[in-house]
């Protein structure tokens, strides 16, 4: 009985108008050729306007107007209604599934191994069909009516694998609709051969437990491998069991005259689905036909069976070998020598490729290509070996062309996404420093010192002349960046960060540039306006060294940058990680700016300012600058972490330094200038901000500014010099009189 719908939305079936029950299903279907006014799919590109407008008026057409049909036997609900449930579905007749993404192929081409094999059949084009494109619906006849999906499924498969080609995983399906013929412009005619029907195969029903479990570890449990002497009894005894007409010969039994082709085809093609190398299998052919053949076909026939099993390649090894083929890797003989580590068995004897980790690496290998985790930038770097015809310039691109070429592998684990992880995790197993290698390579190139410290120190000349602790500053700093890329753990943190103030156009962020050229332009990050947010944290510590410009301007939270510059670790989550993770810090900071009173308060000690009034270049192009790298290297492997520490003397210097470059509030200007700071310690009151502003005469509005420009002048709880109180919940400084005017009020409290 054939059962059709319109469209393929409703589930609800219609039994063949006119159908008698002892009518051919079969040459029913082909009765249904109809020629539907569909535009044929152009041979462009899939995200053109033309290929996408052509494929939505196709889409439409399956979805509301195509015929489809099942063709066996449906229960019947109490309404009378027929359903396309498996719950419904009693039994199937005909054997129908779909091959897609195939190369440009004929109908006769695509079905040469069925005639080989003298079956049944019926071949015919689907609506999406192009000739660059072919999409072949193929039917055969079953030698029994089929009642179960497990041998459905089974049936289909061996089919596939006969034809060579893969099959379209979702044709599997025991309620699976399939359309009628039809006919367009592109679409080869239908092509039918008579012959005998499929012999039905059943999957194994009586196989020992034990061994069916042995079966099924193959490839997933560790010492279950190929070379497990248990493995070929247990292969041998399910595949009697499961295989149809195979059963003949692995079974044991005798094979007679009008059977031999047939059966000796239908072993060969099994024995190339389970990837036996030809060679083998001609020899087990050999064996079957002197054993069990009766009486023996000649050699020249085993071979001729053999060689026309052989001629198509299964359904994995044919998508490999288009695979390699697109991606230049036949030029390496990659092809003829390729192996999964990890194939699942399954209980039919189908094998199927794993989605597993070591799949994806023996892959990797047969592209040609190679993976590192840097951990500077912390991210996925791709080397290219031998594929010469696949080039991805981005861990996207090439996580799209894995999963892609999963699809043709039949491979359902490798999504985008999961294939990004996969690789993330292959390349992590191979971390690499890239600047810390060629800061090794420097040292073992200069194993000398020879003064570049000093020739780059004397290319500076400095606003208020030169001071005995910019040297020191200056070289800490490199010691300090050399200690920072081998902070593997994130034990420690910097101490400051190179501050270089000077006239805009004298060339301190080039002079960053330079000092970055031995570990590469990639890893200099250059002019960043960093305020603290996640993408720019990430950004500003991707690199060896960060130039973060105009500070003094850029900074929205002053307390905020001091934390980040001494941080031991960075807290992040990258693209495409579904969690954060801890790095440990190994960026060196320089900040550029040109205003001389770029800081705001006192405490800025992480600060190493070199004030620059010029920068002598021919003295500074002429520093060899892996040598002083490698200089700065070996005083940080001798000294440790004391090298990059600033003594007591160097502390109190930049200390001095930094307050000559802080920046003053209106409100700390008349503090400073209205308050007698020279008054006796017993003339000092205690006063809220409110009182101090009056009595120097603020206006009303500054209030709040000047408790602010008290903080800043050193105002703590915890300091004796100038402590602050809170009295009722209101906070009171220790303050002297003012200058020229009225002693405070005194409050009664």
């Amino acid at each position: 009985m054939i059962y059709i719908s319109k469209g393929y939305i409703s589930k609800n079936m219609k039994a063949l108008p006119g159908e008698a029950p002892e009518s051919d299903p079969l040459r029913a279907i082909m009765a249904m050729s109809s020629r539907p006014a569909i535009p044929v799919l152009p041979n462009s590109a899939p995200s053109s306007s033309e290929y996408l407008q052509a494929k939505n008026a196709i889409d439409n057409f399956k979805r509301n107007n195509y015929i489809y049909v099942i063709s066996g036997e449906i229960r019947p609900r109490e309404d009378g209604e027929y359903y396309r449930e498996k719950k419904d579905i009693i039994s199937r007749d005909l054997l129908i599934m779909d091959f897609d993404d195939l190369g440009p192929i004929t109908p006769q081409e695509f079905a040469e191994p069925l005639l080989q094999s003298g079956n049944e059949f019926l071949v015919y084009c689907s609506p999406k069909h192009t000739k660059a494109h072919p999409r072949y619906r193929l039917i055969m006849r079953p030698s029994e009516t089929i009642t179960n999906e497990a041998d459905y499924a089974l049936n289909l498969r061996c089919i596939a694998d006969t034809i060579g080609l893969p099959i379209d995983k979702q044709t599997l399906d025991w309620q699976r609709l399939m359309g009628a013929p039809i006919e367009t412009e592109e679409t080869y005619p239908a092509y039918y051969q008579p012959g005998q029907s499929w012999p039905v195969q059943h999957t194994p029903q009586n196989a020992p437990q034990e061994t069916l479990q042995l079966l099924d570890a193959v490839g997933t449990q560790p010492g279950v491998t190929e070379g497990d002497t248990r493995l070929p009894e247990a292969v041998t005894l399910i595949s009697s069991q499961a295989m149809g007409p195979y059963k003949y010969i692995q079974g044991g039994g005798i094979v007679q005259e009008g059977e031999r082709d047939n059966s000796l085809f239908k072993y060969a093609c099994a024995l190339r689905g389970k990837d036996v190398p030809y060679a083998d299998a001609l020899q087990e052919c050999e064996r079957a036909n002197n054993e069990q053949f009766l009486p023996p076909l000649t050699a020249t026939e085993v071979r001729k069976k053999v060689d026309q099993a052989y001629k198509y390649p299964s359904g994995a090894a044919a998508a490999l070998r288009k695979i390699v083929t697109a991606s230049g890797m036949n030029d390496y003989g990659i092809q003829n020598n390729f192996t999964w580590p990890d194939v699942k068995v399954t209980k039919d004897g189908n094998s199927r490729i794993l989605g597993t980790v070591e799949n994806l690496k023996a892959l990797l290998n047969a592209y040609g290509i190679s993976l590192f985790y840097e951990t500077i930038q912390r991210q996925v770097v791709i080397q290219q070996g031998r594929s010469k015809g696949f080039s991805p310039a981005t861990l996207e691109a090439l996580a799209v062309k894995i999963s892609d070429d999963a699809v043709k592998l039949d491979i359902s684990q490798w999504s985008s996404n999961r294939v990004i992880e996969l690789l993330t995790f292959i390349a992590r197993q191979n971390e690499r420093n890239i600047p810390l290698e060629r800061l090794q390579e420097a040292v073992n190139d200069y194993p000398e010192d020879s003064s570049e410290l000093e020739k780059l120190y004397s290319a500076f000349s400095f606003t208020d002349g030169e001071k005995p602790h910019y040297r020191a500053l200056l070289e800490k700093w490199l010691i300090q960046a050399c200690a920072l890329l081998e902070n593997d753990k994130g034990t420690y943190g910097a101490q400051g960060a190179l501050t270089l103030q000077g006239p805009q156009g004298i060339g301190k962020t080039h002079l960053g540039r330079l000092l970055c050229s031995p570990f590469g332009e990639d890893y200099y990050q250059e002019g960043l306006s960093f305020d603290g947010f996640k993408d720019k944290l990430l950004q500003a510590t991707s690199g060896v060294i960060c130039e973060l410009g105009e500070a003094g301007r850029s900074f929205k939270d002053l307390n905020y940058l001091k934390a980040t510059l001494s941080a031991t670790k960075d807290t992040e989550r990258r693209p495409y990680a579904r969690l954060a993770e801890t790095f440990p810090r190994r960026t060196s900071f320089i900040l550029t700016v040109n205003d001389a009173d770029f800081l705001t308060d006192d405490q800025n000690r992480r600060f190493w300012i070199l004030p620059l009034k010029a920068i002598d270049w021919p003295t500074l192009n002429s520093v060899n600058f892996p040598a002083l790298w490698a200089e700065a290297y070996r005083r940080w492997r001798a000294g440790g972490l004391a090298a990059f520490t600033l003594t007591a003397e160097e502390k109190q210097a930049n200390a001095g330094m930094t307050s000559e470059h802080r920046s003053y509030t209106p409100e700390e200007i008349a503090l400073q200038d209205r308050l007698d700071w020279s008054a006796d310690r017993d003339r000092w009151q205690w006063r809220t901000a409110t009182d101090i502003a009056d009595a120097i005469g603020l206006r009303p509005d500054q209030n709040q500014y000047t408790g602010r420009g008290l903080r800043k002048m050193g105002y703590r709880k915890d300091c004796w010099q100038r402590p602050v109180r809170i009295l009722r919940g209101r906070s009171e400084y220790l303050v002297p009189p003012a200058l020229g005017y009225q002693p405070f009020p005194r409050f009664d409290y």
